[in-house]
């Protein structure tokens, strides 16, 4: 991974935005999944906080917590311009169901959602500006257990989403007709030097998939 970031940053005339994804997250305030080994290990031991902040990644997007978390920019636990946003969303569905009991919110979460389930868009403005959105699939704000969410699967493979799921559940409208939940600009820290006003000017974007057992093997 270090080898990588470090060949990225020859290039990154060409390729001004860095967004990594991986499974586990770095920063989740979910009492689910808090403080697991894989992640912590990646994020401190391995110095993988260190290598994201030093070579200005831009957005951290993971998984695993079965709910919605976005950060203020954070480094060291610590909201800080300029450091990566770290986005939680893995809120898209799952038989164990919503994980819907948080820690008090630290200062660096800034909006937070284990009741819904829900989706993401990412947009690449220009090489200074991107804007994150989040969706709620529709307005259920009450959270699924496991068994809740076993029989709901069950139902939809035996009779089909349009039998079981309302035809007037937000989900079914086109993205540009939704009301989005969550949303904000994000400046690129390698490009942006402070501008609050998108540019207008192309961007190209890269993608780094991590996957935990793999990134921690490389170091």
């Amino acid at each position: 991974m270090k080898e990588e970031l470090e060949a990225l940053e020859r290039r990154r005339a060409d390729t001004p935005w860095l967004i990594v994804m991986m499974h586990c997250p770095f920063y989740n305030s979910n009492k689910a999944h808090q403080d697991e080994g894989q992640a912590t290990l990646m994020r401190d031991a391995h110095g993988f906080e260190d290598l994201f902040h030093q070579h200005k990644v831009a957005v951290v997007i993971s998984g695993h917590v079965h709910a919605y978390e976005r950060s203020y920019p954070v480094y060291k636990n610590a909201s800080q311009d300029g450091a990566p946003t770290y986005i939680v969303v893995g809120d898209g569905g799952n038989r164990e169901g919503h994980a819907s009991t948080y820690l008090d919110q630290p200062g660096w979460s800034a909006f937070r959602d284990g009741l819904s389930f829900g989706h993401g868009r990412l947009v690449i403005a220009n090489k200074t500006h991107m804007r994150w959105e989040w969706y709620r699939n529709d307005l259920q704000r009450s959270a699924f257990g496991k068994a809740s969410a076993v029989r709901r699967a069950m139902e939809l493979v035996s009779a089909g989403a349009a039998r079981t799921v309302p035809l007037e559940a937000q989900w079914y409208e086109p993205l540009s007709a939704r009301t989005v939940d969550d949303d904000v600009w994000i400046l690129n820290p390698h490009t942006s030097h402070g501008r609050q006003d998108p540019q207008t000017l192309n961007a190209s974007l890269v993608m780094l998939g991590v996957v935990s057992a793999v990134a921690i093997a490389s170091v």
